[in-house]
């Protein structure tokens, strides 16, 4: 034998084992050395510092084998075997007596091999816990308060919020047990809120305390309202623990009227907006402010108002000229005829247009047959659909990824209807499709299809079996509010 090829085998799982097999050969003979090492482990390993749960493993090879880790705290059994019998391996970890965490890699070999290596983690016996940290409230006078630390280590605690009115006198450091003394200047402003981090011996965080000290409450429900072009009421919910008044940042905003100014606690801002008969958004503020008393700063908050603008709605025939914005799709039997209306079909036809934006989108069907199966797929820029099919005498709702409230509601072929699929942004998330789709004006259902709204369409329009006539198509925009 001139000199030694090592060949090496395919790794592979099964349900119950993992196989390592290694070919040994020589150049110039037909023989070959094959071993065959399988073994099942449930890979991560953490036990407890304390009575420790047995950890089992399995192994089986064609040769012999041995199971063996680096450290001695742990107890091997067997920690070999001879060849063909599947084996159940025990690893038992002695109590960790230590603070800290340990490690140990455990390796299964079978004759000169490495099937495979594993880590084991014994967690230490360190622990830190609070104590007394529940509505963790100061008053506004300046004042203290403690909270425990139940621990077995070293530990230390510091402001991470609110720094410039909370200190702590006692307990920036410990060991073992302690307590952590929390100092509050007065409060001459605002209801405020920071925080104490508490840390371990290796100036790793183990928890937080909320510390909030009472003061002047003046929250209103949002800070941003938007309304429609429409003549309406608002009203705007406010919490808070004195008297506060509320103004036009404005006086010359005429457009809208605010019917009380003066309040005293919780109360609830009514304003009135005249109807909007421009094409621009409008916005204006509001200010509210406390009362001022004595050693009490006045607490200031601002809100945004604005009224949006009824959107211009362009209507779409079917003519020679709108088919030549579309392109035909391929490989479909049906046909497409644009007179003036769109007949779609016998058989399936669609057409594709791409460059749509978010808005409203509404279509006229004037006719179907009972087979028929119109559709509406908008797809976005990233590959996500938006989707409005009919068929089986109901609407066909869906969207991917699917979005929650998606329902159906009957569909009468025999009628003409009037669909809508309105693709707006999803006030909540800032980021989102808010949808809404409509039956002869009628909301069937709402959605956020969480899809970002910063895109564009390829429209997917047609019918996919039986026959359909449309009359018209629309596209009204979305409301421009200035962001």
């Amino acid at each position: 034998m001139q000199k030694l090829n090592i060949k090496y085998g395919i790794l592979f799982t099964t349900l119950l084992f993992t196989t390592l097999g290694v070919f040994i050969s020589c150049d110039n003979e037909e023989t070959l050395k094959y071993v065959d090492l399988r073994y099942k482990v449930d890979e991560p390993y953490l036990v407890d510092a304390t009575n420790a749960q047995k950890i089992e493993i399995q192994v089986k090879s064609s040769d012999p084998w041995e199971v063996f880790g680096s450290q001695n705290w742990h107890s091997i059994t067997p920690d070999h075997g001879d060849p063909g019998e599947t084996t159940t391996v025990s690893i038992l970890c002695e109590d960790n007596t230590d603070l800290d965490d340990r490690i140990d890699t455990i390796t299964i070999k079978s004759d000169f091999r490495i099937g495979k290596r594993f880590v084991i983690t014994q967690k230490g016996t360190a622990f830190l816990n609070l104590e007394n940290t529940e509505n963790f409230v100061l008053p506004l006078e300046s004042s203290e308060r403690t909270f425990n630390i139940i621990s077995n280590q070293d530990w230390s605690a510091k402001v991470t919020e609110g720094e410039e009115w909370i200190s702590i006198t006692k307990g920036n450091t410990g060991k073992l047990n302690g307590e952590v003394t929390v100092h509050c200047t007065k409060n001459t402003g605002e209801k405020r809120s920071g925080q104490i981090t508490v840390y371990d011996r290796h100036e790793v965080e183990c928890g937080t305390v909320d510390v909030t000290q009472e003061g002047v409450v003046l929250l209103p429900a949002k800070e941003l309202f938007k309304v429609f072009y429409q003549k309406q009421t608002l009203k705007i919910p406010v919490e808070s623990n004195g008297e506060w008044t509320v103004k036009k940042d404005n006086e010359d905003d005429v457009w809208f009227q605010l019917e009380n100014t003066s309040f005293d606690g919780n109360g609830e801002i009514s304003i009135t907006f005249n109807e909007n008969p421009g094409g621009e958004t409008r916005s204006s503020l509001i200010v509210l402010e406390t009362k001022a008393t004595e050693g009490i700063q006045p607490v200031t908050k601002v809100i945004t108002l604005k009224q949006g603008y009824k959107p211009r709605t362009t209507r779409y025939e079917f003519t020679d000229s709108e088919l030549g914005l579309w392109s035909v799709e391929g490989g479909r039997p049906g046909k497409v005829v644009f007179d003036g209306d769109a007949h779609l079909g016998p058989g399936a036809a669609r057409l594709v247009r791409s460059g749509f934006r978010p808005g409203l989108y509404t279509f006229n069907i004037m006719e179907t047959s009972e087979d028929s199966n119109p559709s509406l797929w908008f797809v976005t820029d990233d590959g996500h659909e938006i989707r409005y099919h009919i068929g089986g005498g109901s609407t066909q709702i869906s969207s991917n990824p699917w979005g929650p409230g998606i329902d159906n509601k009957p569909y009468d072929m025999k009628k003409p209807h009037i669909i809508a699929l309105d693709m707006n942004l999803d006030e909540t998330s800032g980021k989102y499709f808010y949808c809404t789709w409509y039956l002869d004006g009628e909301a069937i259902c709402s959605s956020t299809i969480e899809t970002l709204y910063n895109t564009s369409f390829t429209v997917y329009f047609g019918n996919m079996a039986g026959s359909a006539k449309y009359d018209w198509y629309e596209y009204t925009p979305p409301v421009d509010w200035g962001e």
